[in-house]
């Protein structure tokens, strides 16, 4: 099912003042950079499986097989407004999404 970037956003914003919490997905109470990535494209009409420990190894990689198999992998270079970037420390995964307020 395709899904609609303008859904996606719409979905995430509704998150804004909601305070992060590492594993919670509560709209209100708390939500992390995954859980909004999830749940944003969810109900939006997606089908992406969660994933609650993505900072234990074996998650984090179940999070970047699950990424690759939904989203395309691009080149720096090429990155646009409303692409999401995946960094990977050596301890905290951060999820952003390009931002351009003239579109």
């Amino acid at each position: 099912m395709a899904v609609k970037a303008s859904k996606v956003v719409e979905t995430a914003l509704s998150f804004l003042d909601t305070p992060w919490k590492h594993g919670a997905r509560i709209p209100g109470e708390g939500i992390d950079c995954v859980g909004l990535l999830i749940l944003a494209f969810n109900e939006s009409g997606a089908k992406l499986p969660d994933i609650y420990d993505y900072s234990k190894y074996d998650e984090f990689q179940r999070l970047i097989r699950l990424l690759n198999e939904h989203f395309n992998v691009i080149s720096s270079q090429d990155v646009q407004p409303a692409d999401i970037l995946v960094f990977k420390g050596s301890d905290i995964i951060s999820l952003h999404c390009v931002y351009d307020d003239k579109t």
